[in-house]
């Protein structure tokens, strides 16, 4: 709760600062509402402060004000706006000191405010609590055998990301893909129902569209699990085809992606977790 006032002060107190500052800017390119001249802007690209006052008032001043108003209605996703408030507002700052070559205290003072922000927001997001899915996924990580649908041979594909780091951790991981299984690949099966014993944990890595088709396959194997990856974008399932496999009687995991559950704790994983539960 101290944490949530705190950011809310400084996110209001920041986001109508800034928007204040940036108008006067618009208002005014030469600087004389905020007694400052432009020969100040001799070292950046800039001759006027009109440009730099529309990135402060709708860039840094609205994701601030956006943090501060989130706080007040105590969102869930305030603490991330506010890390991304701080981290503008910093960089706000560092840039402005590397253009102008110059520091004043009040730039100081902001600049503190805003690695205060991203500090704090850090702080109380790496302490957000575990959601139901976290239980299942760490459960569905136990079993020995996991077969791994969609996985790929291509160094760039995410896919073949997670099955190394599942076969680093000691899973037999079993790789199906009809398009490799139909060139005759070794240890590649089409479908989950021809391996001859299926495994009860299934990650699934396809194009949504092909969700609903692999969810019969798992159904017809008695698979104890699907695990729909979710990175970016789509995922790899849908909601009709979760829907399908609980009826089915099958254990589903969805919106999530394996690396943020697996060791080594790599921190773009793990800010990727934090920002799926910060909404």
């Amino acid at each position: 709760m101290k944490s949530q006032i705190t950011l809310g002060i400084l996110g209001l107190f920041v986001g109508i600062s800034a928007v204040l500052s940036g108008l006067a800017m618009i208002i005014a390119p030469d600087g004389s509402l905020l007694g400052m001249e432009v020969a100040m802007l001799g070292h950046s690209p800039f001759d006027s402060y009109l440009v730099p006052g529309l990135i402060l008032a709708v860039v840094v001043g609205g994701t601030a004000l956006a943090a501060g108003i989130g706080h007040a209605r105590r969102r869930g996703s305030a603490y991330m706006t506010s890390l991304v408030a701080g981290a503008l507002l910093a960089g706000w700052v560092l840039v402005q000191v590397l253009l102008v070559r110059d520091l004043h205290w009040l730039q100081g003072v902001y600049l503190v405010v805003g690695l205060g922000q991203v500090m704090l927001a850090a702080t109380v997001l790496g302490r957000a609590a575990p959601q139901p899915d976290d239980h299942r996924a760490r459960l569905f990580l136990t079993h020995n055998t996991i077969a791994l649908v969609g996985l790929s041979t291509k160094e760039t594909a995410f896919s073949k990301t997670v099955g190394d780091m599942l076969t680093k951790q000691g899973h037999r991981v079993i790789a199906v893909n009809p398009r490799r299984a139909s060139r005759g690949e070794p240890g590649v099966v089409g479908h989950v129902g021809e391996i001859p014993t299926p495994p009860s944990a299934v990650l699934i890595m396809t194009a949504p569209e092909q969700a609903m088709d692999i969810v019969n396959d798992c159904i017809a194997a008695k698979v104890e699990t699907i695990w729909f990856h979710h990175g970016t974008g789509d995922g790899s399932g849908t909601p009709e085809a979760a829907e399908k496999a609980r009826a089915g009687g099958i254990e589903v995991i969805e919106g999530l992606c394996p690396m943020m559950f697996m060791e080594p704790d790599v921190w773009l994983h793990k800010a990727h977790k934090t920002m799926r539960y910060a909404h």
